[in-house]
């Protein structure tokens, strides 16, 4: 014991200094970390997606969501090749318009339904742009595949299930009482 408190009195400067260093460091990288979660933090997140309702299977929805914190500003979505909705049959019209979405607050989704067509055989490469409440420019690009969802089985929703059985119910009761004698 004695010859750890002599190390300590011959070399208490160098530990202290050495104490005083590792703090600086590890402050150093806090800081770091805290700056960059405070930059990525109130940012807009917006994202284009492929989805289905429960209540409607058969249709594929086309959502266009915010996952951010603030609202996303100037929204454009480009989509190669162009992405149409063949209704007329006659007269397709495109699912995005040469328009640019005035802003989209957090949480907030805009959902296009597309009746059955022949965009289900096709990739689309889709670019998105917006902007922040701070004025800065997002660009974010992605790819919608539909060729997955012709193999994708679906459950049906609760009320499906409890309507479909309560006609089973009423259909073994029916054939129950037309075979009883009377």
């Amino acid at each position: 014991m004695e010859l750890f408190l002599s190390y300590l009195r011959d070399y208490s400067g160098a530990l202290t200094m050495l104490a005083i260093i590792i703090f600086a460091i590890v402050t150093h990288f806090s800081y770091r970390s805290i700056l960059k979660n405070q930059k990525e933090v109130p940012k807009p997140y917006v994202v284009l997606y492929l989805t289905k309702l429960n209540h409607d299977e058969s249709v594929n929805y086309v959502v266009l969501e915010n996952f951010g914190k603030v609202v996303a500003n100037n929204i454009r979505v480009n989509t190669y090749p162009e992405l149409k909705i063949e209704y007329p049959k006659d007269n397709p019209i495109p699912l995005f318009f040469d328009y640019t979405i005035p802003f989209l607050a957090p949480s907030q989704k805009i959902m296009s339904a597309l009746p059955a067509g022949d965009y289900t055989d096709k990739r689309y490469d889709c670019t998105l742009t917006y902007q922040g409440d701070n004025g800065e420019n997002y660009t974010k690009t992605l790819t919608i595949d539909f060729f997955y969802t012709k193999y994708l089985l679906f459950s049906a929703s609760p009320e499906n299930k409890i309507a479909k059985n309560t006609e089973r119910i009423y259909q073994s009761l029916d054939d129950i009482l037309t075979k009883m004698p009377k």
